[in-house]
């Protein structure tokens, strides 16, 4: 069987070429690789297909997709890519869209006409075809029920960490006691971290100490990036430190390890890899009680705080350790490479 990955250059998408090398038969799957490729990329190569427009390049993709006995598209972010399969919807007949999380949320146009054509024409059309649906949440799979009303069918996978759970093989719960508390806040530049309300709520403890981590190194605009930078140093003067550079998964294991504290205000399921490392480490972390995210970890036992706990507690309260959760060994029962390897075979033998 040969399977098509479409999918594009990130961080997840670099971890997942190389789970699938490792442990499947590297012959039985190809890639197609859409948008920006960064210069250290492994999608560098000539071995992979590679295009530059869904429209432009349209006689093309109807060559390489007719190739492929599955086509696996990971995410649906893609406007273009959306309208394409629109017009091929032969394709989606052998086609599972893996959803990422974002991607099941109608996208936003101001002009209602064009709202009308493309949500309710286009894309429910698309979604309403696909031959399989898979994701890590299965309450993100009932959103998407809920939203465009298709009845496809689900399959559960889950990508392999960039951060490798490895890496924390020595490491060790730990009080702050005396230092610093730590605060891990959101994990990208994309606006749906919400940072300005997430400081607004943390700000109340500026005079404790405290120290906060703001990721902004993908996701985001540069007006976006430099006003949250902005605000986040009005609210917190030099208690607060931005990452606006990829690190390698080892450097960015360190600074979660340090981490004591993570809040993660988005309000829809995003930041899942920074979460199933905290959790993994033991660390205490705030999550919107209203996203797929929590209700998942909440059904497979998983100790969670409410974003909306913060405005009313005391610093006390708020810095106080996690001990004796069991959210370690749970995430690790569910999360570990054994598993992760049975999801994606069942997936490709669907």
């Amino acid at each position: 069987m040969k399977i098509l990955h479409v999918i594009f250059d990130s961080n997840y998408t670099r971890t997942f070429y190389a789970f699938i090398q490792k442990n499947f038969r590297s012959c039985e799957h190809d890639f197609l690789i859409y948008g920006s490729i960064s210069n250290d990329s492994v999608f560098m190569g000539k071995e992979f297909h590679k295009i530059t427009s869904f429209r432009k390049d349209s006689k093309r993709l109807r060559f390489i997709f007719s190739r492929a006995d599955k086509i696996i598209f990971h995410g649906m972010f893609s406007e273009s890519l959306n309208i394409f399969l629109f017009t091929h919807r032969n394709i989606l007949n052998k086609a599972v869209w893996m959803i990422w999380g974002a991607d099941i949320y109608p996208k936003y146009y101001s002009d209602k006409l064009k709202y009308f054509i493309f949500e309710k024409v286009i894309r429910t059309s698309v979604v309403r075809s696909f031959h399989t649906i898979s994701a890590l949440v299965p309450q993100d799979y009932e959103k998407l029920k809920e939203i465009y009303n298709t009845k496809t069918p689900y399959i559960q996978a889950f990508y392999p960490n960039p951060v490798d759970f490895e890496m924390f093989s020595d490491y060790k719960v730990q009080s702050y006691k005396n230092q610093a508390l730590t605060v891990l806040c959101g994990n990208s530049a994309d606006p749906a971290n919400n940072h300005f309300q997430m400081f607004d709520m943390l700000g109340r403890f500026r005079n404790e100490n405290i120290k906060i981590i703001c990721p902004l190194s993908y996701g985001g605009s540069k007006d976006y990036i430099q006003k949250t930078i902005e605000y986040g140093r009005t609210v917190f003067d030099d208690k607060i430190e931005f990452l606006l550079n990829f690190m390698p998964a080892k450097e960015y294991s360190n600074i979660l390890e340090k981490t004591d504290i993570a809040v993660m205000n988005h309000n829809i399921q995003e930041g899942l890899g920074n979460i199933i490392a905290l959790l993994y480490l033991g660390k205490k972390v705030f999550i919107r009680p209203r996203t797929t995210s929590f209700k998942f970890f909440n059904y497979i036992g998983v100790k969670l705080f409410s974003t909306d706990e913060i405005l009313s507690i005391s610093f006390e309260a708020f810095s106080d350790i996690l001990t004796n959760s069991q959210n370690s060994s749970l995430i690790y029962s569910f999360f570990n490479e054994t598993n992760c390897i049975q999801l994606w075979k069942n997936l490709f033998l669907k």
